[in-house]
């Protein structure tokens, strides 16, 4: 609310683009917060448990997975790049339609107006 009349003229901040952008960092957020967190913490526990019982059973198979493993991370990598890459145009996307309902919902009476001129007479 403290930004400039001009930033709410853009195309790109009206109401609805902005509710349809708050919705989705809230959103973000709390999957951050509850889901990426606990994932975290089950992967971790998981790669140090398989590799105490993989080095306990055949120690062998362990550093050859272990010598493996930068070429995961790598592949892992350029998978969450692309990934990131559709989700911000998806984002955009998101936030082009918020904008395009609301101000369709808002200029409803302006449209309707238009339709039906013989009660303006």
């Amino acid at each position: 609310m403290r930004l400039p009349v001009s930033y709410y003229d853009k195309p790109d901040n009206t109401a609805g683009g902005i509710n349809s952008k708050l919705a989705n960092d809230a959103y973000q957020i709390r999957n951050m917060v509850s889901g990426v967190l606990g994932v975290m913490c089950l992967n971790i526990a998981t790669v140090v448990a398989s590799l105490a019982f993989g080095l306990y059973y055949s120690w062998k198979v362990t550093l050859i997975s272990l010598a493996l493993s930068p070429l995961i991370a790598i592949v892992g990598s350029l998978n969450m790049k692309l990934i990131m890459k559709y989700t911000t145009k998806s984002q955009e996307t998101e936030k082009f339609l918020g904008s395009l309902m609301s101000d369709s919902v808002c200029n409803m009476r302006t449209v309707k107006s238009f339709g039906h001129p013989k009660t303006f007479h």
